[in-house]
């Protein structure tokens, strides 16, 4: 008088597979499954004969007579009885053959928008031998990087980056500045560089302009940097276009850091565009930082704190030379406090008139 939820001849109370799936009570318990599911164990769990005729797709077609035991839109015949992740789960039930993430369904090139692992969308429509009929499927599954292995049974292969970006590149206003990452040959590897202006917190992508070039290259190449960029990061997004699934990965972050204090001995204030200024590279390190000039007579000429790399050779401090601002052509001497406590700089300025 005992159910027998399996039809074994066994009532339930002294059947130790209550659900026939080849799974002992005792050890679904463990597992956490359910053991009045037949198809609801842990394949590795299995030590019984399995008993029942399983329809683990639940679309009414017994294992026994359905030909896609697991809607995938592959063929039984086609996935065979092999289990290629090891997981206790023959190919043809499985939804996930190599064990990868992905689905089998979404590498073989099918359609599955709502990623349950079935050909198409719920409800899924079969016919009497098992075969989803409301999408199409059951074409040769694909094999995008051309490997000889189709997708669905060939593992993720993680884009290995083998030179990571400098994680400090200094500013140089004018040159340009390279930011490069290297990876192991592979086919469709797509690269975008992003951008954070804000230390890492948010991440948005490059797009091509005369500041930033070569966005989706291995090589980014940027212009017109600026003092006031330091701080900013960048970083590559890699994905492998080869392989469906393929999880996006990113290189180190590399920052812009200011370019090492550069103190140039000459300049030439003529008003010709080029080198009117005596520009101290680096100078936006210490905002600290005072300047001091004498002339050769030890008259001084220009006192500033902080200087702002703006001098063009005139008079801006002590008693005039005349009604001419303009500073004669000759050499002159600096002290430059840093203002972080290390020792001021000196030196001198050779100041260049047109003849």
């Amino acid at each position: 008088d005992q159910l027998d939820f399996d039809n074994d001849s066994i009532g339930d109370l002294c059947d130790e597979d209550i659900d026939g799936d080849g799974v002992l009570n005792i050890t679904e318990t463990n597992d956490g499954t359910d053991e009045r599911n037949s198809c609801d164990f842990l394949g590795t769990s299995i030590t019984l004969p399995v008993t029942v005729d399983q329809d683990c797709d639940n679309d009414g077609v017994k294992n026994s007579d359905d030909l896609d035991d697991d809607n995938d839109g592959i063929l039984d015949t086609e996935e065979g009885e092999g289990d290629l992740d090891q997981d206790g789960f023959p190919n043809r039930i499985d939804s996930d053959s190599d064990g990868d993430f992905c689905l089998d369904v979404v590498e073989a090139g099918f359609s599955d928008p709502d990623g349950d692992g079935f050909l198409g969308s719920n409800p899924v429509i079969v016919d009497n031998n098992g075969l989803v009929i409301s999408e199409v499927g059951y074409t040769t599954p694909i094999d995008s990087d051309n490997s000889g292995v189709l997708d669905y049974l060939e593992d993720l292969v993680q884009i290995q980056i083998t030179s990571q970006p400098e994680k400090l590149v200094k500013v140089a206003p004018d040159e340009v500045v390279e930011i490069k990452i290297e990876v192991l040959q592979q086919q469709n590897v797509e690269i975008q560089w992003q951008i954070s202006k804000d230390s890492g917190n948010s991440w948005s992508d490059l797009e091509e302009s005369s500041d930033f070039q070569g966005v989706t290259s291995y090589d980014l190449r940027i212009y017109n940097s600026k003092d006031e960029w330091v701080g900013w990061k960048f970083r590559a997004s890699l994905r492998d276009t080869s392989m469906f699934c393929s999880e996006e990965i990113f290189s180190d972050e590399s920052s812009l850091d200011y370019q090492e204090l550069f103190i140039p001995n000459a300049f030439s204030p003529d008003n010709d565009g080029i080198n009117d200024f005596w520009v101290i590279k680096g100078l936006s390190k210490f905002p600290n930082n005072r300047l001091i000039i004498y002339s050769r007579w030890e008259m001084k000429v220009l006192d500033e704190g902080p200087y702002m790399n703006d001098w063009n050779g005139e008079q801006k401090a002590g008693n005039n030379l005349g009604s001419d601002v303009n500073l004669p052509e000759g050499t002159y001497f600096y002290i430059l406090d840093l203002g972080d406590g290390q020792s001021a700089r000196k030196g001198f300025i050779y100041l260049r008139r047109r003849q």
